[in-house]
């Protein structure tokens, strides 16, 4: 035996009955025009590029796109101008003149100190 449930529509104010006591809506189409017509809650964010407080219904760390990019174009610039230090020798190079000169591998990077 299914119970009936009496219910009154949050969007058309209609009374309904239905046998599902979690429905809130008459129809689907209230449904889809009262979620339409609340609007999310706005909560305050900072940008971390700029600065800027901005409004936004979800946690976002940039005001606009293009703060975002501009951030991105700034972080692969430092990411690229990383100090490199200098390669000496390479490790073929270096195998090669320590069987030149007698010496094992080991023994050559410890005397021409290329660490």
């Amino acid at each position: 035996m299914k119970h009936k449930y009496t219910k009154i529509c949050p969007y058309c104010k209609t009374v309904f009955t239905t046998d599902k006591s979690a429905r809130k809506f008459c129809r689907a189409k209230c449904g889809e025009l009262y979620r339409g017509q609340c609007a999310p809650k706005l909560s305050k964010h900072l940008c971390q590029r700029c600065g800027h407080i901005f409004a936004a219904a979800r946690k976002r760390k940039f005001c606009t796109k293009e703060c975002q990019g501009r951030y991105m174009r700034d972080i692969g610039l430092i990411q690229k101008t990383k100090i490199k230090v200098p390669v000496k020798i390479t490790l073929t190079d270096a195998a090669r003149q320590s069987k030149a000169e007698g010496v094992t591998y080991g023994t050559f990077v410890r005397l021409h100190k290329l660490k």
